[in-house]
């Protein structure tokens, strides 16, 4: 399947008149080699910077990481070049990682013949240093942003990332579960938080990077929060919306929890909130445009006389947050392949905020929902 999503990427840079492009975004780079770059502690500091994989219009691969990624990058890319640039030595560590990284792409460049004309690139995320030590030594070379261009193409999921979405999906609703099981008074947020994750590990078998709102009580109408120290009181409700990555890609997950019995004005807002989400699950098919189905899914909420201050679902992967984006002015069509998040809520001042999510992989004659967990109070 990378083979397929080299093609097109291909045809992307053959149609715009390229000669090659550069890609540097973690999401790229394992959408088009397989290779999965670490995020949760964020930029090495001693490396010049991510990944970075060439393709020139032949569909000819490169990728360079640091040596601190040789071997997981040897060991899971399926490119036709590996290559890796030193940046650790102990009598100038860090200060010449970039112009090391830079010789190595000015001879990665060379060999698959893009060190001239112009070239695709990802601008939001090409390292501007990088960039600079180009420019200096490459007068030849002009840019063109593939961004939004990229985006589209990754949208619908070829059959191996639909196995990948379903498996991180999986351990998802087992963190959901996890969360459900630990929601109880005087337990603080941060400690639900904790043992999830924990548990979301060891159902993955990995360290497992994982986004979450963990909010409780009067946090609730605030939409959205990292996990807290404050502590569960009976009558609160919790928000916990889940966000694991498991071999470079990414689940999504919410569900609201009360603490003890709900009251009846938390069950009403509930009813409301997730007869939503099943009208928007029951209205995903192929040709429906994004803001249909945004209106079909805020329309239950406004006939109660509600609204929410968010888009109603968003398309996810190799980032947890892509197209098909599902909001009021998007023109964007349903496609069977595409995988989308419906998230409605409701969130009241002084009395709190619930929220309900769902993954739907849209398929030839509807939608198949991924995610499995009680939604319940």
């Amino acid at each position: 399947m990378l083979i397929d999503r080299r093609s097109r990427v291909c045809e992307l840079i053959n149609k715009m008149n390229l000669r090659g492009a550069i890609f540097c975004s973690p999401s790229s780079i394992r959408y088009l080699s397989g290779h999965v770059a670490p995020i949760e502690v964020g930029p090495n500091p001693l490396e010049a910077g991510p990944p970075i994989l060439l393709i020139n219009k032949d569909g000819e691969t490169g990728i360079i990481v640091s040596e601190f990624e040789e071997q997981p990058a040897r060991s899971s890319s399926k490119v036709d070049h590996v290559s890796t640039y030193s940046c650790y030595n102990i009598h100038d560590v860090g200060m010449r990682a970039i112009d090391n990284l830079t010789s190595v792409l000015l001879d990665l460049m060379r060999r698959l013949r893009i060190n001239e004309g112009a070239l695709g690139v990802e601008a939001e995320h090409f390292p501007t240093a990088l960039l600079w030590k180009l420019q200096e030594n490459l007068r030849d070379l002009s840019w063109r942003d593939v961004s939004r261009s990229l985006e589209t193409l990754r949208a619908v999921k070829d059959e191996d990332e639909i196995q990948l979405i379903r498996r991180v999906c999986e351990v998802t609703s087992w963190g959901q579960i996890t969360a459900r099981q630990l929601v109880s008074e005087g337990v603080s947020e941060i400690e639900i938080y904790s043992l999830v994750k924990a548990k979301i590990e060891e159902k993955a078998g990995a360290r497992t990077p994982l986004l979450a709102d963990m909010i409780s009580g009067e946090r609730t109408w605030e939409v959205s929060g990292h996990p807290s120290t404050r502590r569960l009181r009976r009558g609160d409700l919790v928000i916990c919306d889940l966000v694991p990555r498991i071999d470079g890609y990414w689940g999504d997950s919410c569900s609201t929890i009360s603490v003890g019995e709900a009251s009846e004005e938390h069950r009403r807002l509930h009813r409301i909130v997730i007869t939503a989400l099943q009208k928007g699950i029951e209205s995903v098919r192929p040709e429906v445009s994004a803001m249909k189905l945004d209106k079909i899914v805020r329309g239950e909420l406004r006939r109660h006389g509600y609204d929410y201050p968010h888009h109603t679902g968003h398309g996810l992967g190799v980032t947890y947050h892509e197209e098909p984006r599902i909001y009021p002015s998007s023109n964007t069509q349903l496609k069977p392949g595409m995988v989308l998040a419906l998230e409605p809520g409701v969130y009241i001042n002084g009395i709190g905020g619930i929220r309900l999510e769902d993954i739907i992989l849209v398929t030839e004659d509807g939608g198949e929902v991924l995610t499995k967990y009680p939604k319940e109070l």
